[in-house]
């Protein structure tokens, strides 16, 4: 049972409806505190007369000054960076070798708070691409906090925000100001700013957007508001655009139409409309059963464990001769498209080339293979 009285349930049920901003019962000393604070600035002495206050013209600004004391805005550059290393080293080229020439990259940080987020994602374009980039690269910072964007707008920064921030990075970058260090223009005209409620529509350039990182957004959240927005995210993308979050959350169980990617040991979810549109499922003949000669010799094999479980076991008819020739061959047929293998053939340099035969019998190399029993031959063979 709820320990709040009725005025306090109706002020947490408006944050939750218009702010996204749901607390539950462990957060309701923090509630307390805050609703206080804000009805002492407004010299009010009955919850009651808040919660009118909240009710009034007045009462949209209000929800947003007493939202902006239950949300905590710290933050550090590079706060996740498996997903930076990402984007250098996969993405960003990805993107740039699809695009042509004049096509700039569009990137999302939604919930940017005081902007460390945005600007370590300009730092990265910038090491990828060069000053001056040889491909534009166009970051939309957004938040719901006024006070959180003029800091960010200011880009000014101290102490444990620049921890990630390497001495090379810092003094690229960066330039001394106000006992802290300043982010260069460089790197501020690759953003903008702009004040934005998730929950609110969308606006015209998140449409076609090409990466979006939003962490640590969505543990605030109920279920069906984190399903509300990431189905709008997932419609703003453009086809094989990205979508990060933070190490905290997860689409389990809330939507399944992104596609699950692994990326320098870093994961994105990527919008891959070719997968994710449903289809029917392929009508396959029912086959013959096998003749009492052949049945007597039936062998059970079971597949390479993968990294999420152990696949059933299959059944083969096949002679040992006949099996024997398919594994010179790199697989049974039809192997590589199982959900034992995750990535596509690519002999890259140092990595085994295509079409060998990893141990899982998909023809995929062992290089590119990712269950973990071919990642160990992988490793002496020089591939990933």
């Amino acid at each position: 049972m709820s320990g709040l009285t009725r005025p306090f349930l109706e002020i947490r049920n408006r944050l939750a409806a218009r702010c996204g901003l749901y607390l539950d019962e462990s957060r309701v000393p923090q509630l307390t505190k805050a609703v206080a604070d804000r009805m002492a600035a407004r010299q009010l002495s009955h919850v009651s007369d808040y919660d009118q206050l909240l009710r009034s013209e007045e009462g949209a600004e209000e929800l947003r000054l007493l939202a902006e004391l239950l949300v905590n805005h710290e933050t550090f550059f590079f706060r996740n960076r498996p997903h930076f290393r990402a984007l250098r080293e996969s993405i960003l080229p990805e993107l740039h070798q699809r695009y042509p020439a004049g096509r700039p990259i569009r990137c999302w940080s939604a919930g940017c708070s005081t902007g460390e987020e945005p600007y370590s994602l300009a730092i990265t374009a910038l090491e990828v691409f060069g000053m001056p980039p040889v491909r534009t690269t166009k970051i939309c910072a957004t938040d719901i906090s006024l006070p959180a964007l003029q800091r960010a707008t200011a880009g000014v920064y101290r102490g444990r925000s620049l921890t990630n921030v390497t001495p090379t990075q810092l003094a690229t970058y960066f330039q001394p100001a106000e006992g802290g260090y300043r982010v260069r223009p460089e790197v501020q005209s690759l953003i903008t700013f702009q004040q934005l409620n998730l929950l609110d529509p969308f606006p015209a350039w998140a449409k076609g957007i090409d990466l979006i990182f939003c962490q640590n957004v969505t543990i605030y959240f109920q279920l069906a508001t984190s399903r509300e927005l990431i189905s709008r995210f997932y419609d703003a993308l453009a086809d094989g655009g990205y979508l990060f979050l933070g190490f905290s959350e997860t689409l389990w169980g809330i939507f399944d139409r992104f596609e699950t990617v692994e990326l320098d040991g870093a994961f994105a979810y990527r919008k891959n409309v070719q997968h994710s549109a449903a289809r029917p499922a392929p009508k396959v003949k029912k086959p013959e059963p096998p003749p009492p000669h052949v049945r007597s010799a039936v062998t059970i094999s079971r597949r390479t464990i993968d990294d999420a479980g152990e696949s059933p076991p299959t059944v083969s008819t096949q002679s040992g001769a006949a099996r024997d020739a398919v594994q010179r061959r790199g697989g049974y047929p039809g192997a590589s498209a199982s959900a034992a293998c995750r990535r596509p053939a690519a002999a890259g340099a140092g990595g085994a080339a295509a079409g060998s035969a990893c141990r899982c019998r998909d023809p995929c190399g062992a290089g590119s293979c990712r269950l973990a029993s071919c990642r160990s031959r992988a490793v002496g063979s020089g591939g990933r």
